[in-house]
């Protein structure tokens, strides 16, 4: 199972995931599906991140956002690694919540998301322009 993980891109060490799959485990009958791995995945980073705001409202547009990328005919979340898809849906939340402004240096919770999730901000950004692009295409 860690090497299904690696193979998806999903850190076969985060702690947090493997208490989910072992949920998926225990609850249903095992059906690798890597779109519903990643996507579940996908969601615990964004869930685990969010848990410093204070009310759910940053996590429900995670939610919509994974929800309609997990639908998606280009399957998209199959593609890159998890904690970038993560990283990306998060700061677009956040964007969309007025909470990220455009601007030199970035906002406090900008370099927040790119501290946690390890990533770049301006990779970040970049994902958030391709996940709009999908999002525009439904």
């Amino acid at each position: 199972m860690r090497e299904i993980t690696r193979l998806t891109g999903i850190d076969p060490d985060n702690e947090e995931i493997w208490k989910e799959i072992s949920n998926q485990i225990r609850n249903e009958p095992l059906v690798l599906d890597v779109n519903e791995l990643r996507t579940t995945t996908i969601f615990t980073l964004c869930e685990v991140f969010c848990d410093r705001f204070e009310n759910g409202a940053i996590l429900d547009h995670c939610r919509e956002t994974i929800e309609k990328l997990h639908d998606h005919p280009a399957t998209p979340l199959v593609r890159g690694d998890a904690p970038f898809w993560g990283a990306a849906i998060v700061y677009a939340a956040c964007q969309n919540a007025d909470l990220i402004r455009p601007g030199k240096g970035g906002s406090p919770i900008a370099r927040e998301i790119s501290f946690f999730f390890g990533i770049e901000r301006s990779s970040i950004r970049n994902k958030v322009t391709a996940l709009k692009k999908y999002l525009s295409d439904r």
